[in-house]
């Protein structure tokens, strides 16, 4: 706060000012009948207690920052998890993919080589014969339950439900951080 270095008209009369923050809270003057000097301790009592709040206040203020910090670093790990979680479920329906594409395709293999018989003609045959020798190697070849493309490391250690909550929760907040005119 500023003050001025001195009184531009002197009133003989000391005055004491106690700020907290930017306000006024106490002031003292010194009167003919009550000097300034009777007024110390009470005027030392009450700077005692605005430090002692403007102390409380700023721990206050570092216990909320901490709290803060703890719960932002707890919200980056379970969003690791939940990572890694999404890796393993996606490896899995990749896979269910490949195997359900590889069935139909095996039963359209099928098919085709229950229908040479009704091909009169034998070069079509032959031709037909060809492809599907190509198909059955290719079939073999390509079985995803065979070749098993797995994540590598150790299975997710968060349990389905976890995993839901924690996707639900993250998924929530990605919302409500989207302006509705960026929502598509």
């Amino acid at each position: 706060m500023f003050a001025p270095r001195y009184d531009y008209l002197p009133t003989d009369v000391l005055r004491l000012f106690l700020y907290h923050d930017t306000h006024r809270v106490h002031s003292w003057e010194d009167t003919a009948r009550v000097p300034i000097e009777r007024r110390l301790v009470a005027v030392l009592d009450r700077i005692e207690q605005s430090t002692k709040a403007v102390i409380a206040r700023r721990e206050a203020e570092q216990r909320r920052w901490e709290e803060e910090q703890r719960r932002w670093q707890e919200e980056r790990r379970q969003q690791q998890r939940v990572a890694y979680y999404d890796t393993w479920i996606d490896a899995l329906l990749a896979l269910r993919h490949r195997a359900r594409e590889h069935a139909e395709l095996a039963t359209f293999v099928a098919e085709l080589r229950g229908r040479m018989g009704q091909i009169d003609d034998e070069s079509a045959r032959a031709g037909l014969d060809t492809f599907l020798t190509w198909a059955q190697a290719h079939l073999e070849a390509s079985d995803p339950l065979a070749r098993l493309d797995l994540p590598a490391g150790e299975p997710p250690e968060m349990t389905y439900v976890e995993w839901d909550s924690w996707k639900t929760y993250f998924d929530d907040q990605k919302r409500r951080s989207t302006a509705p005119w960026q929502l598509r």
